[in-house]
């Protein structure tokens, strides 16, 4: 029950769903690079990705100076098909 109260706290946000899309999309992208797609600062991208993560739905990784942002490849199966099909595609 956890997992899935995650999955909607993480879904009740249309950034959020954005950032879930993009990332589907790219597999992981910048803090700048999600900033740019999404047209908000980059404070508001950092809380939305910084909500996420502690509702362990995104996981990140440092590299070249930048912070990379990907979906959490733990999340179970039937949150990743719920994931998959509550977010729109491009």
């Amino acid at each position: 029950m956890r997992q899935w109260s995650t999955v909607f706290r993480g879904l009740a946000n249309p950034y959020r769903l954005r950032i879930i899309e993009l990332l589907q999309r790219n597999g992981s992208m910048s803090v700048s690079a999600l900033t740019e797609a999404l047209g908000i600062t980059i404070k508001n991208t950092s809380r939305n990705l910084s909500i996420m993560q502690n509702l362990d739905i995104l996981e990140s990784e440092g590299r070249d100076g930048h912070v990379f942002y990907r979906l959490n490849h733990r999340l179970a199966d039937d949150i990743r098909q719920v994931l998959h099909t509550a977010v729109p595609k491009g």
